[in-house]
């Protein structure tokens, strides 16, 4: 089972919604916890930027869907690198394969994807009631995207 056969079963599960794949967003807080000495860290501007595995728009609910699948991949995920997602959308998923033995961390979701493409909901997500709009970068990404055209990574 591998990361397209799951969003492949979230689509097939929700044929009404729009998920867009491998979607960026710019981390504007990691200076917050990069906790290396001040000379250490990078002073060229950069601004560190966090992909998922799907963003899901079902109505006006947005969804951010992260794909694993081994748990020491699982246990590589953070907080901070969930953080700028779970500001701007309603849910926080974790995608799994179902024989994979991992728990969600607070506040987001876990499903387990079976061999029929079936999915078993193991945790629901703590609902953003009022997420952040959408990040102006994340907008231009998907207007990029919906013109066939690359992103200008350099420009941001």
């Amino acid at each position: 089972m591998d990361a397209g056969f799951i969003l492949g079963a979230i689509d097939a599960k929700y044929p009404r919604a729009v998920m867009v794949p491998e979607i960026s967003i710019n981390d504007p807080y990691w200076h917050d916890w990069d906790h290396r000495p001040s000379p250490d860290k990078r002073t060229d501007g950069h601004k560190p930027f966090r992909r998922i595995d799907a963003l899901m728009f079902e109505s006006y609910q947005r969804t951010a869907i992260e794909v694993k699948i081994s748990a020491s991949d699982y246990h590589l995920d953070t907080q901070q690198k969930r953080r700028p997602w779970q500001r701007v959308t309603h849910r926080f998923i974790y995608a799994v394969p179902h024989h994979l033995n991992v728990m969600a961390p607070h506040g987001c979701g876990l499903w387990k994807i079976h061999d029929d493409g079936s999915i078993e909901v193991i945790k629901k997500a703590i609902v953003n009631k009022h997420p952040e709009p959408l990040a102006q970068d994340v907008v231009l990404r998907l207007a990029y995207r919906a013109a066939d055209k690359k992103f200008p990574e350099t420009d941001l």
